[in-house]
């Protein structure tokens, strides 16, 4: 009985330890290839960091403009698509652009990697960088889907803070029942006094 289905399935038998035997060499080839990536995307970091980041930070001869380094960041973001790597260079990017006033540049990059952080400090990072660039061009709402997004995604870091934040711009967007809980949410948390008592306020001044 054994020898029959053996001789029967004997190409099965033959695919199927083929495929076992190829697997540890396929698992090997996928990560060589993986590791020449990494290593490749490292060297690319490094020259965008050291030929456009590095100039633009010190205004150094021929830095490029804020509107060139965008784009650079773009250009780079479609070749070396997203991943924790990508987007650290995007907040890295939209920090050295900000520090110079150009928000609306600082935006841009910081929205093309929107959603690819990787891990909860990241997107917190990320987050609130987006929050804060939103709320200075007036875009209240927008702002608060950035910090609503850490609330459904991450572990949050400083969490009451968070949510003070999100009651401001609720609050300035002239939307009072929506900023209401996340003011009682940060007097809940209780874990900063400071943030603890800019909410109490808040509630106060809307009594």
């Amino acid at each position: 009985m054994g020898e029959r289905f053996i001789m029967r399935h004997r190409g099965l038998a033959v695919a199927v330890a083929a495929a076992v035997l190829a697997a540890p060499l396929a698992f090997g080839l996928w990560r060589h290839r993986a590791g020449e990536r990494a290593l490749a995307l490292a060297d690319a970091v490094h020259r965008f960091e050291s030929g456009l980041l590095g100039p633009f930070v010190e205004e150094g001869e021929g830095a490029p403009s804020p509107g060139a380094l965008a784009e650079a960041f773009g250009i780079f973001r479609g070749e070396w698509g997203g991943g924790g790597a990508v987007t650290a260079l995007g907040l890295g990017t939209a920090d050295a652009l900000a520090s110079r006033g150009a928000d609306g540049e600082a935006l841009s990059v910081l929205e093309r990697v929107r959603g690819e952080a990787r891990g909860s400090l990241q997107r917190y990072l990320l987050g609130v960088r987006l929050a804060v660039l939103l709320e200075d061009a007036g875009r209240f709402l927008e702002a608060a889907e950035a910090l609503e997004e850490l609330v459904r995604t991450s572990s949050l870091v400083l969490e009451g803070k968070v949510h003070m934040d999100l009651g401001r711009l609720y609050l300035a967007a002239g939307e009072p029942d929506r900023a209401r809980p996340h003011f009682r949410h940060a007097i809940d948390r209780g874990d900063d006094p400071d943030v603890d008592r800019m909410a109490r306020l808040y509630l106060e001044d809307m009594e």
